[in-house]
């Protein structure tokens, strides 16, 4: 357990949680209160088994700890202490306290905690203890109250308060730090596969994060409406493999296996990532592999697997641009007027920029003009 405590007083602020796996919003807090309240540092306690969780199956100590590790690089003042996992049983917040109390009895101590949390303080074993004790410190949203008949310092927060929870779903993992999103990979954390870090290797990191989104939303729509969500999940993962190819490959291969297609940069990769992962990843899949073609351009024979892929694709949760979330009303309900809505919006804007429209696009949108219009 490190500590650069001094003798004089100090204030420390201390974060508790699961931390499985730590998450962007940890950090963001523990820097906004150190400043606020003008902290020494913050300590980082990762629990055993939570009070209110015992049932839940946590990652293993070593991984938290190593993602902890690796989040915290590079903040010098924000340190990690694993009492609560030395101790091996349920983590009880004033078990902790009365450990550090004893080790550093003239520190003050600043107990960091979301505005959830405040509502259930009473529930908390030996509160009278813990309030004698801490700085109960709580974060909430600007132009928000909290009411509580216990003395809590309140901090505003502008902040989306994310969860572990949904960080390590697909599409959250834009609010994971990109080390620890790698250490998930490499020790195959939370469902991740080698399909997935063969992936992540084969582009770069924000690429991934799009992949990933785009695998969440793609899962998503296929349980709404009754896809095969294997399928989904597959040509999802797999729909940008080629994207990070250089452009002279891309031409090279798209003269060589797909001759009678023009040659435009923006949806060459779709072509020649259905042929690559053939080759290299021995995919036979043909639902799979024409949705990876088409994920792009679409196609106005293309099937649901691949128009669940070309929906996703333009909706996932890291797409921000006026009209996505129209486009994600629509999805949730009729996954073809979502498409339609897509690829309008798409060759309008190539229209508009006097760029060149694939003539599966074109014909797409007008297949599914006539079909709406039915």
């Amino acid at each position: 357990m490190k500590s650069i405590i001094s003798k004089a007083p100090m204030k420390i602020g201390i974060l508790g949680g699961t931390f499985d796996p730590i998450h962007t919003t940890h950090v963001s807090m523990a820097k906004h209160a150190k400043q606020q309240l003008n902290l020494d540092q913050v300590w980082f306690i990762p629990v055993n088994v939570p009070p209110h969780k015992y049932r839940e199956q946590l990652t293993s100590s070593e991984h938290r700890l190593a993602m902890l590790r690796l989040a915290l690089a590079d903040e010098p003042t924000f340190l990690i202490q694993d009492l609560e996992l030395q101790r091996k049983t349920v983590s009880y917040t004033y078990e902790t306290i009365q450990q550090l109390r004893d080790q550093y009895p003239n520190t003050e101590f600043y107990f960091l905690i979301g505005a959830d949390n405040v509502e259930g303080l009473s529930r908390w074993k030996e509160l009278e203890y813990l309030l004698s004790e801490v700085h109960f410190v709580a974060f909430k949203r600007t132009g928000h109250t909290i009411e509580s008949k216990y003395p809590i310092i309140l901090l505003d927060w502008e902040e989306q308060v994310m969860s572990s929870t949904a960080a390590r779903q697909l599409g959250g993992y834009q609010y994971l730090d990109e080390r620890v999103v790698r250490y998930m990979l490499e020790h195959r954390l939370y469902g991740l596969t080698a399909i997935h870090m063969l992936v992540a290797k084969n582009m770069p990191y924000k690429r991934f994060i799009h992949t990933m989104g785009v695998v969440e939303t793609a899962i998503t729509l296929a349980r709404q409406h009754g896809l095969n969500e294997l399928q989904c999940h597959a040509a999802a993962l797999l729909h940008d493999y080629a994207k990070a190819m250089p452009k002279y490959q891309l031409q090279v291969m798209m003269e060589q296996y797909f001759p009678n297609e023009p040659f435009i940069p923006q949806v060459a990769h779709a072509f020649v990532g259905s042929h690559i992962i053939q080759t290299e990843l021995l995919v036979t899949d043909t639902v799979v592999i024409d949705a990876v073609k088409y994920h792009t351009t679409g196609h106005p024979n293309m099937d649901e697997i691949a128009m669940c892929i070309f929906v996703a694709d333009y909706i996932e949760p890291n797409r921000n641009f006026a009209g996505v979330e129209q486009a994600r009303e629509l999805a949730k309900t009729d996954i073809k007027l979502a498409a339609y809505y897509a690829v309008v919006k798409t060759n309008n804007h190539l229209r508009n920029q006097g760029l060149t429209i694939h003539h599966d696009s074109q014909a797409l949108e007008e297949m599914l003009e006539k079909a709406i219009r039915k």
